[in-house]
């Protein structure tokens, strides 16, 4: 019967499989299945590992730029210190009236007078 443009009304396709061929398809299906699940768990298992790759990387690009700044800072804690080391300066402190050497006040240089006499006191202790 047809609709009068040439195609078929109402066709009716039918499979008939024996058990056999059942069977068969099933496991194939089966197969098809364990093998996307498998595609699935390496892809999961390979975006797990692109995301600790990253991540790690993360960290360490993060360590190396606090290690930097931790070398600019003790550099510029060192430049400081030879700044003020330059600056130091040595006072003996002598025994009157015989003029031997008591001992020795260290001090910066530009500190107030009252900073010096109480250094020197501590030295002549």
């Amino acid at each position: 019967m047809t609709n009068g443009r040439g195609g078929h009304i109402g066709e009716l396709h039918i499979r008939v499989e024996t058990h056999e061929q059942r069977e068969a398809r099933l496991q194939v299906e089966a197969e098809e299945r364990r093998a996307r699940e498998l595609r699935a768990q390496e892809e999961e298992r390979r975006r797990l590992e692109r995301e600790r790759k990253e991540q790690q990387r993360l960290q360490e690009e993060a360590e190396e730029r606090a290690r930097r700044e931790e070398e600019k800072r003790a550099a510029e804690r060192a430049r400081r210190r030879a700044q003020d080391l330059a600056r130091e300066v040595t006072i003996p402190v002598l025994l009157w009236p015989s003029g031997d050497l008591l001992a020795q006040a260290s001090l910066l240089a530009g500190s107030p007078v009252s900073e010096l006499s109480r250094r020197v006191g501590r030295a002549a202790k």
